[in-house]
């Protein structure tokens, strides 16, 4: 089976997102946007086999019409396969490194070639001989060996490396100390070693990324935290969720950058903004482009248009019969994403359930995260006799989010929740676990929750890491949303709301922004 594209076209993007459904989801949410604007834009997503249908799904959340979504094609490369529940994640994500190289090679030098290369997922083969070169290349930053590749077979094409997530987490990972960020973790580790370290490589590098010593370090935002707070639950036993050549590699890669795209707005952390600024446009003299969250409208979605209908056969539709049964600001949405779960301490979240049982807080459940594990039977069979508990495999989050009964979500942080919260007005209760999750909890909350048998954090209390103390935590917690702290909370939150919308709307600064990764195509 092959497919064409018989409309004339004067600009071609590859897009080669990373394959987690976080990173996925706003790198395709930018494309449906550009596709809008630019009606001579045609892209392809190249992506990992097992993300195919993810990012067709994604594809098919937004309202396009027909001679858009045309011009937008899904290309599977390689032959990996989905993570199962359960499964390794640095195994799985070490061997999709290993692969990665060469998939992409391959599929790219058939594109460049003007061949007809064939998605390994759907077996489609796809017809490039009437499309335009390639004019330039959307990555994720965090995709290794990807931009040396571009370089190397196309050195004239541009790449705009995209961070899905806010500003100073791309300065604390890219930007040297001097900026505030820890990009010197590499030479500092070989340097180490050098100067007789016995320890491993790899352990240095863990050493450094993620230190346990309760130094004190300031962000770019302006906000202090100790060393341990990067990684504050504990849950990983090498205390990095993924292997080590997922945090060395892209900082090769952002070296043959030529803009970064970042998945907020300049206002939401202006300080951070300001000294990304510094560093990578007065002294690197690279480009910087704020595309705001690109988040559907309200209700816009087809996955609102389904949880709107009488269909009972629908998937989605026992979570939306159950907020629609339960008053305005009382439902609780818990999620942790698709990566992130207690699953070493899971008497955690049972213990955050019962209290939530226990004060009759209604609340919905979600299972999505592959590193899930089951509750205890107990409290399965109190879940399931509830009429303030639903259970469920995977949460439309936006879509719910957005329905009114919905006051707080209780999440890990990533960026994806953080800001489709915001642009819903729903109050985050932070459980972070690593990566910019830490740094979004300390920013949105200034309380960062720490782990089991932890150390205090910077501000806030000290956290014991009991049953009793985490059930008394929580119902703190439930206190303050439902008292003068909550109205407050809300009231400052419809700031960051107002302001970010405000950057969303037709014709203002993320429609801007846009322009400028648009007219590099003609740079």
């Amino acid at each position: 089976m092959s497919q064409n594209n018989s409309d004339i076209t004067r600009h071609f993007m590859l897009a080669a997102p990373m394959p987690a459904f976080g990173r996925l989801r706003p790198m395709t949410s930018i494309i449906c946007k550009l596709v809008t604007m630019d009606a001579s834009l045609v892209v392809t997503i190249v992506c990992l086999r097992p993300s195919v249908p993810m990012v067709n799904e994604e594809i098919a959340r937004v309202p396009l019409p027909e001679d858009v979504t045309r011009r937008i094609r899904v290309i599977g490369m390689g032959q990996s396969e989905a993570p199962k529940p359960g499964s390794d994640t640095q195994k799985v994500l070490a061997e999709m490194l290993r692969t990665l190289p060469d998939d992409f090679l391959q599929i790219y030098e058939t594109l460049v070639g003007a061949g007809s290369p064939t998605c390994t997922n759907t077996g489609v083969t796809f017809e490039y001989h009437d499309i335009p070169r390639i004019s330039i290349a959307l990555v994720d930053t965090m995709s290794p060996s990807i931009p040396a590749t571009v370089k190397r077979v196309t050195p004239h094409v541009p790449i705009v490396s995209m961070w899905c997530s806010g500003v100073s987490s791309f300065i604390d990972y890219f930007a040297p100390a001097e900026y505030g960020g820890m990009s010197d973790f590499e030479a500092l580790a070989k340097e180490a070693q050098k100067g007789g370290d016995t320890r491993a490589l790899d352990q240095i590098f863990l050493d450094t990324l993620a230190p346990q010593n309760g130094s004190l370090r300031r962000g770019s935002n302006g906000l202090i935290t100790y060393d341990y707070e990067t990684m504050p639950q504990g849950m990983f036993p090498s205390r990095l969720p993924f292997p080590v050549p997922f945090y060395v590699q892209p900082l090769a890669g952002i070296q043959h950058v030529d803009a970064v795209l970042c998945h907020t707005t300049r206002g939401f952390e202006s300080k951070s903004t300001e000294v990304l600024k510094q560093w990578w446009e007065v002294k690197l003299g690279r480009k910087m482009i704020f595309s705001g969250p690109q988040v559907p409208a309200p209700g816009s979605t087809k996955v609102a248009k389904i949880s709107e209908s009488s269909d009972i056969a629908d998937p989605f539709k026992p979570i939306f019969t159950f907020l629609d049964s339960h008053p305005a600001k009382s439902v609780m949405l818990i999620s942790f994403g698709s990566m992130f779960y207690p699953s070493e301490k899971p008497w955690i979240i049972e213990s955050v359930l019962k209290t939530l049982l226990e004060t009759r807080t209604p609340f919905i459940f979600s299972r999505a995260a592959f590193k899930s594990v089951p509750l205890s039977p107990e409290l399965e069979n109190f879940l399931a006799d509830s009429d303030t508990a639903l259970v469920a495999a995977y949460i439309p989050i936006k879509e719910a989010l957005e329905h009114p009964s919905v006051g707080t979500f209780l999440t890990h942080g990533g960026a994806n929740s953080m800001f489709e919260s915001i642009l819903a007005g729903v109050l985050d209760v932070f459980w972070p676990f690593t990566a910019d999750q830490p740094v979004h909890a300390a920013y949105m909350s200034e309380t960062v929750r720490t782990g089991v048998g932890a150390q205090p954090p910077y501000r806030g209390g000290k956290v014991e890491g009991t049953p009793d103390a985490v059930a008394a935590e929580m119902k703190h917690v439930l206190s303050d949303i439902n008292s003068e702290v909550g109205e407050r909370k809300r009231r400052n939150l419809e700031v960051v709301r107002h302001e970010m919308l405000e950057a969303m709307k037709k014709g203002g600064e993320a429609e801007t922004e846009l322009k400028k990764l648009l007219n590099l195509f003609s740079a």
